[in-house]
């Protein structure tokens, strides 16, 4: 397989879900402690 293709396809789908997971973790800790979360 073409590395120069390879590569980012694979970064991308390793980025996808850690992004959507740091928003959620995100919003979820700023529920558990409120205004105190930076």
């Amino acid at each position: 397989m073409n590395s120069a293709i390879y590569i980012p396809i694979v970064i991308s789908l390793g980025a996808v879900p850690g992004a959507l997971s740091r928003y959620y973790l995100t919003l979820w800790f700023g529920r558990w402690f409120g205004t105190a979360f930076p």
